[in-house]
Parts: structure tokens; C-alpha cells; sequence
């Protein structure tokens, strides 16, 4: 995903290829997701109080897959964490 990911943003016009850009935001907000809740597991009930860093991490997660929201993405992430890649 890392190349393919600098590859459109290097090599490529902004604009160009924008289901490919669309599909690897919402590959990454999955990916930041499923890894803030796996260090959450992890931590168990200490991630639960502020200032534990797994917690943090979830809640930033949680944060950026709200706030990087458009139509379109929306879409794209639920049909990602729905149906799989």
C-alpha cells in the first residue's frame, strides 16, 4: 500500500486516478483503526483512563476517521469495514 500510496502522490497530477485515492484513504483509516483497537485489547482496562497511551491512540484513531469524512470516503470506509478489502 506504502508505494502505491507515494506513487500517486509523487508521481501523478493531483486530480488523476481518484478512486485509487479514495480507496487507500479509506484502506488507511482502516488500518489506523484495526491497530488503535488492537493496542487497546492489549492494554485491556488501562486504556480506558486519559493519559494511557493506547486509549489516546484510539481516540485519535476514532478522531481522524470522523473528521476525514466526505461523501464519498464515507461510503468507501463502510463498504471497506463491511464487506472487506
Amino acid at each position: 500500500m506504502t508505494r502505491e500510496v507515494h506513487a500517486l502522490r509523487d508521481e501523478l497530477p493531483p486530480g488523476e486516478r481518484p478512486a485509487d485515492r479514495l480507496r487507500l484513504r479509506a484502506e488507511s483509516l482502516d488500518l489506523a483503526v484495526r491497530a488503535a483497537a488492537a493496542c487497546v485489547a492489549v492494554a485491556g482496562g488501562r486504556a480506558i483512563p486519559y493519559g494511557n497511551t493506547a486509549g489516546r491512540l484510539s481516540r485519535e484513531a476514532q478522531f481522524h476517521l470522523i473528521q476525514a469524512q466526505t461523501g464519498g470516503l464515507k461510503r468507501e470506509v463502510a463498504r471497506l469495514m463491511l464487506d472487506g478489502p
